[in-house]
């Protein structure tokens, strides 16, 4: 008989800024900076989603009529069942809460999980708070990225995995060719999911859907791609407007050029801020002269002509990063974006552009932030006094608080040295009421000794590093664990290194992430 084994878990949180780890801009956002409030809407607070329901109560029926055609296709094309979630959002008091990410083979990094659940859990969050309406949590498929660098890899154990791959253009279209290959060579990697999602005869926003789907079954969670005619189709006024008037372009500069007074910016505008994508392309639009150009090709327009190709193709025309989050909020009955630091620092960069295109600027939510400590790592950790603050801290502070902590490596002669001190105070005073001629070398004499003390702390130190030497490479390599490469654990490890020993992680991650708790949680399995 299968067991599935259950791992119970305790929670511990650390402030942002006491992990070191995360930028200026976005710990004056968790703290509400004066400085920072002109650049969004309203603090992601659970009594600020009322406001938020009353600004978005205008979402035209026939645009969520549009937005539920379009994902029932979606889904259908690849023979999955469609959430019942879809069907609630052609209702008018039915919202969605989002988060997007790149399409990263496998999930990639943690937080691409981490991401989702916290778009579940305020989902749930709001529902208990506000029963008379619904929330949908959505997962935005960021298909029409071109950056396949950044999502053709997977750290698992340790070691990378990368899909290596020739094909061009945005991501969600490639296709899935030679994966296989890539993946079976994998001991750990489950083997059933290339036969379930990885499949050749899918594309990598597909693939990613029905793994996505699966992962989260037990949710109300909702995958779109918004590379798709139908929505497209009903933002071609502001596609439009984008390319023949160039507005968003002299707007986001002015934010920029305010928000930099104080902050580091994220993202540059462009006089057009759409690409022309296609079969194996996707490059931006530039208008030279009386036309307009698609970079590095021959693709020219006259404004009739393109005019004319935005209406019969609209799925050619593709949202950069300025206008990405506006077609987002256009399309869909939605309050919150869920991202991460740099993602949100970008959107403050926006508020006057969305303005301009009257479509609502949504609340901009953190994402959760999350350190898992599996059962075994928490007993080497238990082994050394740290507190979780002390294990932010770089390996040569570590060194030294552990050699500090312990009598036998405690080395430090600063006592001594006060003492020193002290005697010499003493010694001044006798001097200056006998003879302050001699006063200089009194001071010389001091400085000789403190110097010597210097010398024989630092020989000591040396001393007490090489006796400690076993337990430190232990601390260090316990460091390396919780911080691969030296970066927050989420960023480098892909989930299924837990994933593969407890099937109840995602689960667990669900019950013990609160979305509205503005720290990094630690997740430590007992």
């Amino acid at each position: 008989m299968f067991y599935l084994r259950t791992f119970f878990m305790q929670t511990q949180t650390i402030d942002f800024e006491k992990s070191h780890q995360f930028s200026t801009i976005f710990l004056d956002y968790i703290q509400q900076n004066e400085k920072l409030k002109p650049f969004y809407q309203h603090f992601p607070t659970i009594e600020n989603f009322e406001k938020q329901i009353e600004l978005k109560k205008n979402f035209l029926p026939h645009q969520r009529n549009i937005l539920v055609e379009s994902l029932q296709n979606q889904y259908k094309n690849i023979h999955i069942d469609i959430p019942k979630s879809v069907d609630l959002l052609t209702q008018k008091n039915t919202f969605t809460i989002t988060t997007g990410h790149q399409l990263c083979l496998a999930t990639g990094p943690l937080y691409f999980i981490y991401k989702i659940i916290t778009a579940i859990n305020t989902a749930k969050q709001l529902k208990k708070k506000y029963p008379d309406y619904h929330f949908v949590p959505i997962y935005w498929l960021a298909s029409e990225d071109h950056d396949f660098a950044e999502v053709n890899h997977f750290y698992l154990f340790g070691k990378k995995i990368e899909w290596k791959n020739e094909q061009k253009g945005g991501v969600g279209r490639f296709l899935l060719e030679n994966l296989a290959e890539t993946l079976t060579e994998i001991a750990d990697f489950p083997a059933d999911w290339i036969q379930n999602f990885y499949k050749k005869e899918l594309n990598l926003s597909q693939a990613t859907r029905l793994l996505v789907a699966e992962l989260f079954k037990n949710t109300d969670l909702v995958c779109i791609d918004a590379d798709d005619k139908l929505l497209k189709k009903s933002f071609t006024s502001i596609i439009e407007k984008e390319i023949f008037t160039q507005k968003s372009f002299e707007i986001v500069e002015k934010t920029t050029e305010k928000l930099a007074q104080n902050y580091k910016t994220q993202i540059n505008p462009r006089e057009i801020n759409l690409f022309y994508i296609d079969t194996q392309l996707r490059e931006r639009i530039v208008k030279n002269g009386n036309n307009f150009e698609v970079l590095n090709t021959n693709i020219t327009f006259s404004e009739e002509k393109l005019r004319e190709e935005i209406n019969l193709f609209p799925e050619k025309f593709s949202p950069n990063v300025v206008l990405r989050g506006i077609y987002q909020e256009f399309i869909l009955p939605n309050l919150a974006y869920i991202g991460g630091p740099g993602e949100l620092a970008y959107w403050f960069q926006l508020k006057d552009a969305f303005e301009n295109y009257e479509v609502t600027f949504p609340i901009l939510m953190p994402r959760n932030f999350a350190l898992y400590i599996s059962a075994g790592q928490a007993k080497k950790i238990n082994k050394f006094d740290f507190s979780w603050e002390n294990w932010f801290e770089n390996e040569n502070n570590l060194k030294k608080m552990y050699l500090l902590k312990n009598e036998e490596t405690n080395v430090s002669l600063n006592e001594e040295n006060i003492k020193i001190k002290e005697i010499f105070d003493q010694i001044k005073q006798k001097t200056e009421r006998l003879d302050k001629g001699l006063m200089d070398w009194i001071g010389a004499e001091e400085t000789k000794i403190t110097k010597a003390l210097e010398n024989i702390e630092k020989k000591l130190q040396k001393t007490a590093e090489t006796k400690a030497e076993t337990i430190l490479k232990q601390i260090f390599a316990v460091k390396e664990k919780l911080f691969p490469n030296g970066s927050l654990q989420e960023r480098h490890d892909n989930f299924l290194n837990f994933y593969i020993n407890n099937k109840l992680f995602i689960q667990q991650l669900e019950n013990h992430l609160n979305p509205f708790d503005f720290r990094l949680h630690i997740l430590i399995e007992e």
